[in-house]
């Protein structure tokens, strides 16, 4: 468990509670306080209800905050860090409803807690009390362990177009499946047939696990076979109207998904990583490694003079420029 970094409120917290818990009070949340426990993948809701005096106070006029070291989509690192958390509406006179959804991306135990505060102060009110934390405890992706059977059938998502994500059973059956360009991030699965039979094979091995950072000339290189194969598949008249890429690892979340962020990024400069990441998840869900975030802005930079429409590559748009 990581301990916050301390800091001192003193009298400044004392004055802000005594003026504003009588406009404002944080009366329940979601999750309860206390221990809590998620799983990596899920999407796990923060709400809290607040009462407003509405005689002294706007509900436009409140904040509320979640302050944890939880890594979740928004936020990867780890770190103490604020969530703001929406304004949701009225359930009735007096008493408001904020909150936000957080995709839960690594296992291990995490604090939170809440606060609220008007615009107009510094530091607000936390609930159930200042140091007063819960713990949430993130478990491994749920889909490892309940659903191990659907783990043992092809889960394909479509990243664009003729690219798609899989698990190792879409490459066991990539070729049935009507494949013609498939490659294999993971380090631990053999080819998954005896002869490509025409097939354009592609091993590019990456460990296993979120936690071990990717290894950089690896992911270059399976990001840059990507845009290779799509540009030749394009480009080849005979190809080009029933050429399929399947990219896959053991499962397809982690090493496939971090893989399909980069390439969205190197694709779509005018993008950050975040709106990258968001894009990619829209289509399949991702477990990105360690490093990734560094890895894709050192490797592809947001250029802001860039020509290129923000957002996935699309059939409508195929053209890829040559690799560097």
């Amino acid at each position: 468990m990581k301990l916050e970094p301390s800091y001192s409120i003193g009298n400044q917290f004392a004055e802000t509670f005594l003026m504003s818990f009588a406009s404002y009070q944080i009366l329940k949340t979601f999750p309860k306080t206390g221990t809590n426990v998620g799983c990596v993948m899920e999407e796990l809701v923060f709400k809290a209800i607040v009462k407003i005096d509405s005689k002294n106070m706007e509900s436009d006029s409140v904040e509320v905050h979640l302050r944890t070291n939880l890594k979740h989509l928004n936020n990867q690192t780890g770190e103490w860090h604020f969530v703001n958390l929406p304004y949701r509406g009225a359930k009735e006179e007096d008493i408001h409803v904020y909150g936000q959804v957080l995709v839960l991306i690594d296992d291990g135990v995490f604090d939170y807690i809440f606060r609220a505060k008007s615009k107009c102060e510094k530091v607000g009110v936390y609930y159930p009390g200042e140091g007063k934390y819960s713990t949430l405890v993130v478990r491994p992706p749920k889909n490892m362990v309940l659903y191990a059977d659907v783990l043992r059938v092809p889960y394909m998502s479509q990243i664009i177009g003729p690219l798609w994500g899989g698990n190792e059973w879409s490459g066991i059956q990539s070729m049935k499946n009507g494949f013609t360009h498939i490659m294999c991030l993971a380090e631990e699965l053999p080819m998954p047939f005896s002869s490509p039979e025409g097939r354009c094979f592609c091993q590019c091995p990456l460990v296993q696990g979120v936690k071990n950072p990717l290894n950089r000339e690896a992911f270059k290189r399976a990001v840059f076979w990507i845009k290779r194969s799509l540009r030749d598949g394009y480009k080849a008249p005979t190809t080009k109207l029933f050429f399929k890429i399947l990219v896959y690892s053991k499962h397809g979340f982690g090493r496939v998904g971090s893989v399909m962020v980069g390439f969205v990024m190197m694709e779509n400069p005018t993008i950050d990583y975040k709106e990258a990441l968001d894009k990619t998840f829209l289509r399949r869900p991702v477990l990105p490694h360690r490093g990734l975030e560094d890895i894709c802005k050192c490797l592809f930079r947001k250029k802001k003079d860039s020509l290129k429409i923000s957002g996935l590559i699309t059939d409508n748009n195929p053209e890829l420029s040559d690799s560097p």
